[in-house]
């Protein structure tokens, strides 16, 4: 089991995570993840912590190809 955190240019993390949910049906969490001083060292604090993705054995290539998608159409849009 693999945790990825992200973070998109003109978005804080928890208006990325929200978007993902609502408009894309995929769930994700946000926020300083129980580790907030480590957000110094990664510079996320202007986007209020990382958005953390979470991939399992469990998680399909479909879910990873829609999170993809999601993504790249999210960017386009700025």
């Amino acid at each position: 089991i693999r945790d990825r955190s992200i973070n998109l240019d003109g978005y804080k993390s928890d208006e990325l995570a929200e978007i993902l949910n609502e408009d894309y049906d995929i769930c994700v969490r946000s926020g300083y993840h129980c580790a907030p001083l480590v957000h110094d060292f990664l510079d996320s604090k202007k986007y209020n912590g990382t958005v953390r993705v979470s991939i399992s054995v469990f998680t399909t290539i479909n879910q990873i190809e829609r999170l993809i998608y999601a993504l790249s159409e999210v960017t386009n849009e700025l």
